[in-house]
């Protein structure tokens, strides 16, 4: 039993250590993005988008007869900051990775 409990201690404490390396990653490429995306910059969106997801994005683009790369900057809104967000956890698949994030949302009583 107290093998179980040290190894388990162990992955956890790797895990951790690896999330701990890839969250730096992860924030400085949503924000070098989104940047792109506020400015409007084709050639830094690029960039910093996978390859596999800028042909998904100007095939769905060009399918609909849309002017490729200016409809990839029409949202109806700008991308959200990552401030203020805390870190869940990140997963890691090969090449790529995801991050989870939460919003805290702080309710003050009015009262």
């Amino acid at each position: 039993m107290k093998r179980l409990i040290f190894l388990f201690a162990l992955i956890s404490a790797s895990l951790a250590a690896a999330q701990d390396e890839l969250r730096p990653a992860l924030e400085t490429t949503y924000s070098a993005w989104r940047e792109a995306m506020m400015r409007k910059d084709s050639s830094a969106w690029q960039r910093v988008t996978a390859e596999h997801r800028r042909v998904e994005v100007q095939n769905r683009i060009l399918s609909e007869k849309g002017p490729f790369p200016a409809s990839v900057f029409a949202l109806p809104a700008a991308p959200p900051s990552i401030q203020g967000l805390k870190f869940l956890e990140a997963k890691q698949n090969g090449a790529t990775a995801k991050e989870f994030l939460l919003w805290e949302n702080r309710f003050r009583s009015w009262r």
